[in-house]
């Protein structure tokens, strides 16, 4: 061979090995991506056992107030405790609980993690909607963690969450564990190391079947779509509840309008994604999403991001569509209420003989 095609042969081998580099690099880059959402997954309790009132761990359940806590029994095959007598909260921008269930519980040592209750959920919204609070060592209220309910309202279900254990959040059919995110310099411990978390609930009784705690992997947080129709998060710009659509509550803002500062929490400053879980039938034509404080036009998609949503994968009729949000877009568009970050942004729906479906969203970090 002469120099001149050596030199060739060479270059080609350096352009295949770049290739090849970089192609390894990507798949590295994924497979480091898809993680369990949690780890070392606390059960404390599930309902399974009937607990005295005088044992534990209904003991670490401590009533604020005229928050009263009482033994239910069994119902459908698990055990439950009844809530009564707290403050009734349906906004967060403008209720804060003086009465209120405390949960106290040791959480891992300087992790993000997520705090979960056993939902125990009727065939309609009688239970109502749960809100967590972090709070300071003398169990008063300190940081807002959210609003959540079960991803279902009627009948048999589906669940678009995990439990502590990463397996599928249902338990039973009228059991959900739902999450609440808190970051590590969110905990407040005693001098025991013990933490406090505030429970209460939108309906004047309600009941808990259950709860854990566990280590979080990724900065993913799921609304469901049952608190956009509500006002927790904001009283104006609400979604419609449609109806149970395949196991899954469904809702839609409707067509040939803008839906202006819809609310979402989120766990983490940075660049952000909010994944939709749209109705697959319902999904065109793509509405329009901005900012609502500068209303800079946010690149909306449908290519799998974020660690959740490629472990969730697609279910039957539903699919992901994909908000990207600048990490200034983030900043500039970002309001807390009582310590909880949420981004506004607006949803136009252009004229179109159907409206936007979806069953929920979620923020994460997009890497």
């Amino acid at each position: 061979m002469t120099n001149e095609q050596i030199l060739e042969a060479v270059n080609r081998l350096t352009e295949t090995y770049n290739e090849v580099k970089a192609g390894l690099g990507e798949v590295k880059k994924q497979a480091a991506l898809l993680q369990p959402l949690y780890k070392n997954g606390q059960i404390i309790w599930d309902g399974r056992e009937d607990f005295q009132m005088t044992d534990e761990p209904i003991t670490n359940l401590i009533g604020v107030g005229t928050q009263a806590i009482t033994k239910y029994g069994k119902w459908y095959a698990q055990y439950m405790i009844k809530l009564t007598g707290h403050t009734v909260i349906s906004n967060c921008e403008t209720q804060t609980p003086t009465n209120y269930i405390v949960v106290k519980i040791k959480l891992p040592e300087n992790k993000d993690g997520t705090f979960f209750i056993k939902y125990a959920n009727s065939d309609n919204w009688s239970h109502g909607i749960a809100t967590a609070w972090m709070c300071n060592a003398d169990k008063s209220i300190k940081t807002l963690l959210g609003s959540q309910v079960a991803d279902k309202h009627a009948d048999y279900a589906k669940s678009v969450v995990f439990n502590p254990k990463n397996q599928d959040a249902w338990d039973s059919r009228y059991y959900q564990w739902i999450g609440f995110n808190y970051n590590k310099e969110d905990i407040i411990k005693d001098d025991e190391g013990y933490s406090y978390i505030a429970l209460s609930g939108s309906v004047a009784t309600w009941n808990i079947g259950g709860w854990a705690v566990a280590e979080r992997n990724t900065d993913f947080l799921w609304t469901p779509a049952r608190i956009f129709d509500l006002e927790f998060y904001n009283p104006a710009s609400k979604s419609t509840h449609n109806s149970l659509f395949r196991g899954l509550t469904l809702s839609h803002f409707i067509a040939n309008k803008k839906h202006t500062n819809i609310k979402i929490p989120y766990s983490k400053t940075g660049n952000l994604i909010i994944g939709i879980f749209c109705s697959t039938d319902h999904l065109t034509p793509n509405p329009a999403f901005s900012g609502f404080k500068t209303n800079t036009e946010f690149p909306f998609d449908k290519i799998i991001c974020g660690n959740f949503a490629k472990i969730k994968q697609p279910l039957h009729d539903y699919q992901w569509g994909f908000v990207h949000v600048p990490e200034q877009e983030v900043i500039q568009n970002t309001v807390e209420i009582n310590g909880l970050k949420l981004l506004q942004f607006n949803i136009d729906v252009p004229e179109n003989e159907r409206h936007f479906y979806f069953a929920g969203m979620f923020t994460e970090s997009e890497v």
